[in-house]
């Protein structure tokens, strides 16, 4: 949603995004072979299988002053300014099963989970190349450094038959961070003008990037195949795909 303010031709402009995505996998061990654990497990007789589901939640918001500049007939570039800011959410839950289930087995569930929540600054420009006949390419690029509370929960949780269950390891973490997030997204758009209102719709490919926000907690204990011992990884974490959509302007 947004206002133009005239005779300037400023704009200001609000707008809310919330996606929310899942997925699950699952993996066995083959025979005469063994199957080895990304992060460490406590079965008891080796690990026969392995269950995994994670979700994932995005919510971010921007309040955006913009302005748009005629760089010749074809061609149109707007920047914007503003606020931002939002909440994001992971919870990821692996099932480590033993090869069979004694009675003194026992299999484990590691739980990993983290959020943030951040407000902060963005910038960006947006650009739309006119071909002709109300068809263009559109683009964007925004910029954002986010300041907020991030919480890391790791858990990784016994589960025997002969005894009720218990925690090998439950790390908590809480801090202050910066995160920068960076948007881009570029395709293609058609748009038609009218006396007192006009319309426009496009499909564009966009690319979110977060810096310095995934992060996994590790530990030394169980059997590790892969050789990945260290106590935490780190890396970006992004989203991408398709976003189509319908404008209207009056």
């Amino acid at each position: 949603a947004g206002w133009r303010f005239t005779p300037y031709r400023w704009e200001l402009e609000g707008n809310y995004t919330y996606y929310s995505a899942d997925g699950s996998n699952a993996a066995s061990r083959p025979a005469l072979q063994s199957l080895n654990s990304t992060t460490p497990e406590s079965t008891s007789t080796g690990l026969a299988r392995a269950r995994s589901h994670i979700d994932l939640s995005y919510q971010m918001g921007n309040l955006l002053l913009a302005k748009k500049f005629l760089l010749d007939k074809y061609l149109i570039m707007r920047y914007l300014f503003g606020v931002t800011g939002g909440w994001l959410e992971q919870d990821w839950k692996i099932h480590y099963f033993g090869i069979v289930p004694p009675t003194t087995g026992r299999n484990n569930i590691t739980h990993i989970s983290w959020s943030f929540w951040n407000i902060g600054l963005r910038t960006g420009l947006e650009g739309e190349w006119y071909l002709g006949k109300g068809f263009g390419l559109a683009s964007t690029f925004t910029a954002a450094l986010l300041y907020g509370q991030y919480k890391n929960h790791f858990r990784d949780e016994v589960f025997s038959l002969s005894e009720p269950p218990f925690n090998v390891q439950n790390l908590h973490s809480s801090e202050k961070r910066l995160v920068p997030h960076f948007q881009l997204s570029f395709g293609p758009k058609y748009g038609k003008m009218f006396d007192a209102w006009g319309f426009s719709l496009y499909a564009l490919y966009e690319l979110n990037i977060f810096q310095n926000l995934h992060y996994v907690y590790r530990h030394q204990g169980g059997n590790l195949g892969d050789g990945r011992t260290n106590l935490h990884t780190n890396s970006l974490t992004g989203l991408h795909g398709l976003t189509a959509g319908a404008e209207v302007n009056f």
